[in-house]
């Protein structure tokens, strides 16, 4: 079995501690596997004094170094990273937070190290995730793909306190005019990221949807719309001061306004892995987002 691991990039005392733990255990554990580790994360491995053994420092899935399945240890960034990686292949990937919330990296280092030999066995399941794909359109109608996200594609006022309008159309029906800070488009799994801040609804990563949702929204009767993820947006934006800020999963990319933007579901998805005895969505829903418990008694 052949697995890459990537890591964040952050100097965090703790969070070394978790990932230097992590990794000597993991080297010393692997016998007969093939290891990929970036070569950031080897390097910084190297000068803990991990005895980084046989593993090779090598960026996993670059040319001749594709992965069974790759681990990324840090919080939901480094996932989204490491998730690029993998679209649209046969590659896995497994979450280990050793970041903050970790929504998307929900497995503890502990809890690793804990299953490690099953996760060899490929005692594993695997959970498709649908990603977003962002396209921009010459005159003439033809477009040229900006980027693909897992989490949202969200266009924002930029260098301005001034509003922006954003012209809405679904599979080329006017939807309507987001008039405000901007408009945040989002796919399940991205329901609990930016779209959950500006009260759009939690959606199961399985469900065939997409969410529109208005930020900070000039109208007070503008809401959050699921739709199914069939269709096409068309998005173009209006602002005073001729540019706006698209982002994808958080990277943004300054643009000129009146640009015309497609938004739709991309062919590529994303293999998720789960250890089968540990992982409950609705368990990381109650724990990571203290659902269901009373907050008198954390008073202090």
């Amino acid at each position: 079995m052949t697995i890459g691991f990537v890591a964040a990039a952050e100097r965090d005392a703790k969070r070394e501690a978790l990932t230097h733990a992590l990794m000597e255990y993991v080297l010393g554990h692997s016998e007969g596997h093939t290891l990929l580790i970036e070569p950031r994360f080897f390097a910084s491995l190297m000068m803990q004094g991990v005895d980084l053994g046989n593993a090779r420092s090598v960026s996993p899935m670059s040319e001749g170094a594709s992965c069974d399945l790759l681990v990324s240890i840090g919080g939901d960034g480094t996932f989204l990273r490491a998730a690029k990686l993998v679209a649209g292949t046969e590659t896995a990937i497994l979450g280990v937070n050793a970041g903050r919330l970790g929504f998307l990296a929900s497995m503890q280092p502990e809890e690793l190290m804990e299953s490690w030999a099953p996760v060899l066995d490929g005692a594993y399941t695997e959970e498709m995730r649908t990603m977003l794909e962002v396209s921009e359109a010459d005159p003439d109608g033809k477009e040229t793909v900006i980027g693909e996200a897992l989490n949202e594609i969200s266009v924002l006022r930029r260098d301005t306190a001034s509003m922006i309008e954003a012209m809405t159309y679904v599979d080329g029906e006017f939807m309507g005019n987001y008039v405000g800070d901007g408009v945040n488009i989002a796919t399940p799994t991205g329901s609990t990221a930016y779209s959950m801040s500006v009260f759009g609804p939690i959606t199961h990563p399985s469900a065939k949807v997409l969410l529109i949702c208005p930020i900070a929204s000039h109208s007070l009767n503008m809401r959050p719309l699921v739709l199914p993820d069939s269709v096409e947006l068309s998005v173009e934006v209006s602002s005073r001061n001729g540019s706006f800020l698209l982002t994808i999963d958080g990277k943004g990319k300054p643009m000129r306004h009146h640009t015309p933007l497609r938004v739709r579901k991309s062919k590529k998805e994303i293999r998720v892995a789960h250890l089968r005895e540990r992982y409950s969505y609705y368990a990381t829903l109650r724990n990571k987002l203290m659902w269901g418990q009373d907050v008198r008694k954390f008073e202090m």
